[in-house]
């Protein structure tokens, strides 16, 4: 059992654009509604399908069985099923393994059996409080990042102006694209390139406490490795419009490309005057030109032609004006100024010039970025790219599609008022936190650091293609409150029962009820101390054992974390590993910690495995341009205080038809979630907005 604190407050629930069957209901929910009344985006390496995102090919080999598996991962592992008319052989196979966080064993039987499944799925007990556990605290320090908003600011953004949209369109920096401060001021050179800009430069702003990071595979030396991206709130560029001479003469052509335009040498010189028309009376020039532009354009796409119009000589006041076709090695926008903009440079238009700190060599010695890039050379930032493209990882990596839409700007994440902290809330933050102390102690001497598991089962889901890695366990904000709550009531009554008793032998002697006789008063003292300590030993037992846990040797904490019986056996009864579990022995802790969460989790697991709408946040695997990025999504219709709006990049659709789904949590959550599903299986899929209380 994984201990920790608790976060940041979660943003309130999205009021979803189209109205969806609620998972509160008992009714199955094989398709997701998302699919066909929402614009999606796909993976673009894979083949894609509409209506829903179909998990399989139309041959699979079975999912395979419990004895199928190697013998290692017999007993540790559960293998229920889910009824699914879209999955091979209408049924989702589940396995659902039971681990130790302390436990380096564990780790690898999280690769073995994702290895031997080879999933759709991956789902692991983590949540959106808890995301940073997947970050290694070894690549802290990076220089890469992603941003949850680009926007632009300062421009006019007047009539006959491309779109706010179609300009970012030119920059590599773009909603959950991994991206490096050198890829931003390639988009400040971009955007003055476009010669509408006579300056611009660029601005950030910090993220969120509770934004989560994006994770980039990348192949280095043959080997794959998985770099946590970390976010950034806003990418904003301010940017100043150019400011262009008044118009002395303008003449307008059309190429021969579009002949088939027929617009006459009337209109052409109509369209002319108005234009040196509008200039004498005052209004800018830019926007002088850019009106003509749209008005040409419009022309165009009247006669169901695409074209391009290009300014010349527009720094002089005396502008030609070409209209032609639009051809296939165009970009997406041609605002027409660029040949006198070139590489952001031109007349009207300030040059950018990076602020590049020096490079420090050491603590006395640094020298300039400049002379740094001179001599690495660009070969060596090549390669770096080059091993994380598409086309290499294609070769290390199944990668297959995913549907998701992004978010919209008026689906910002809505804050709320934060619960209030009352007294069991920080009792309950101090008593976990010493035992997490503990745990993590045990952890390190068997070299498994926090979170250890749950990177392992990440990485190991990028080689094997798995499509979505769900975090499927409840908020840590909630679970922490009930826990808190529980244990309060539960410890409060043996604290005070033993206080009373104390208090009431205290009294009793100096109201002289007692006989006043040293050895009966010593003896009285002492029977009190004895009866406290019988009151209060269930709390300060579970620290006992998971200290006695952390002193241990590796070999003798592998040992005592060992899953050793069949852990689908004897479900009635938790199974509890030494000195991890300890602190099930709480009184108050039991329902919190294991009863209530093993419900939450087998109600997602089972959502995932019918391909319906759960409360899991999930990361997906995707293709932005030249790099494979796993992005993190919330699901459709999510209970808010789970599964906020507005948080990640936006929401994915469930896989419908997922052959098998691997679920990897504590051990002493398996047979209860096995009893919860059974239940599951007989009543449909249900919500978890009951534990979101």
């Amino acid at each position: 059992m994984e201990v920790g604190n608790l976060p940041g407050p979660t943003a309130v629930h999205r009021c979803f654009l189209t109205r969806v069957p609620s998972l509160g209901s008992k009714t199955s929910l094989a398709r997701s509604p998302l699919a066909s009344r929402v614009p999606l985006r796909s993976c673009p390496v894979a083949s894609r399908r509409t209506g829903k995102c179909s998990a399989v090919a139309a041959e699979e080999s079975p999912s395979p069985s419990l004895f199928d598996l190697p013998k290692h991962l017999r007993e540790p592992v559960a293998i229920v099923e889910a009824k699914n008319p879209d999955a091979p052989g209408e049924k989702t196979t589940c396995y659902i393994l039971g681990i130790s966080h302390v436990s380096q064993n564990s780790c690898d039987q999280i690769e073995d059996l994702i290895n031997a499944v080879e999933p759709e799925v991956v789902l692991v007990e983590l949540c959106k409080d808890r995301v940073g556990l997947l970050t290694d605290r070894n690549t802290q320090g990076t220089q890469t990042w992603h941003a949850r908003k680009v926007s632009m600011t300062g421009a006019s953004m007047g009539e006959g102006w491309p779109s706010e949209k179609e300009i970012l369109s030119l920059c590599k920096a773009c909603r959950g694209r991994p991206i490096q401060v050198q890829d931003i001021e390639d988009d400040v050179f971009t955007l003055l390139s476009t010669g509408l800009f006579s300056r611009g430069r660029p601005m950030f702003s910090r993220a969120e406490e509770d934004e989560a990071p994006a994770f980039l595979p990348r192949v280095v030396g043959g080997k794959l490795q998985v770099q946590s991206v970390p976010p950034l709130g806003v990418v904003e560029f301010q940017m100043r419009d150019r400011s262009l001479p008044p118009l002395i003469t303008i003449e307008l052509r059309v190429d021969s490309s579009l002949q088939s335009l027929e617009i006459t040498e009337e209109e052409i010189q109509n369209l002319c005057a108005e234009a040196l028309q509008s200039s004498k009376d005052g209004t800018r020039s830019l926007t002088v030109y850019l009106k003509l532009r749209q008005q040409l354009l419009d022309l165009c796409e009247a006669k169901g032609l695409q074209g391009v119009v290009i300014f010349q000589g527009e720094e002089r006041g005396r502008a030609e004006v070409v209209l032609r076709a639009r051809r296939p090695s165009d970009p997406p926008l041609l605002t027409g100024f660029e040949e006198g903009a070139e590489g952001g440079a031109g007349w009207g238009i300030d040059a950018f010039r990076p602020a590049k700190r020096p490079y420090k060599l050491s603590e006395k010695m640094s020298i300039p970025q400049a002379a740094l890039d001179k001599i690495i050379g660009n070969d060596r930032v090549a390669k770096m790219q080059g091993e994380s493209s598409v086309e290499v990882l294609k070769e290390k990596l199944l990668i297959r599609a995913n549907e998701y839409r992004e978010w919209e700007e008026n689906e910002k994440p809505i804050a709320y008022d934060k619960d209030s902290k009352g007294v069991a809330d920080y009792f309950g933050g101090f008593i976990t936190s010493m035992y997490g102390k503990f745990q993590s102690d045990a952890g390190r001497k068997v070299g498994v650091d926090p979170g250890a598991a749950w990177r392992t089962a990440m990485e190991t889901s990028v080689k094997k293609g798995v499509r979505q890695l769900l975090l499927f366990d409840m908020p840590t904000s909630e679970s922490a409150k009930h826990l808190a709550q529980s244990i309060f009531v539960g410890m409060g009554t043996r604290f005070a029962l033993a206080f009373a008793f104390s208090l009431s032998v205290a009294a009793a002697l100096s109201a002289g009820v007692l006989p006043e006789m040293d050895n009966l008063g010593r003896n009285a003292t002492i029977a009190t101390a004895l009866v406290d300590a019988a009151i209060l030993w269930p709390i300060f037992v579970p620290y006992l054992e998971i200290y006695r846990l952390s002193t241990m040797s590796k070999e003798e904490i592998e040992d005592a974390v060992k899953v050793k019986v069949p852990i689908q056996e004897d479900l009635d009864n938790v199974l509890k590993l030494f000195g991890e579990d300890a602190l099930l022995d709480w009184p108050g802790a039991m329902v919190p910690i294991i009863d209530e969460r093993d419900k939450y989790m087998a109600r997602n697991l089972h959502a995932a495995a019918k391909g319906a709408w759960g409360a899991s946040p999930a990361f997906i695997q995707d293709v932005i341009e030249d790099k494979v990025v796993l992005r993190y999504m919330m699901p459709g219709n999510g209970p808010r205080k789970a599964a906020p709006m507005g948080k990640g990049d936006g929401e994915y659709v469930p896989l419908q038809g997922p052959k098998s789904a691997v679920a990897i949590v504590g051990s002493a959550h398996v047979r209860g979630m096995v009893k919860e599903w059974e239940r599951l299986e007989n009543t449909g899929v249900m919500g978890v907005e009951e534990f979101l209380y």
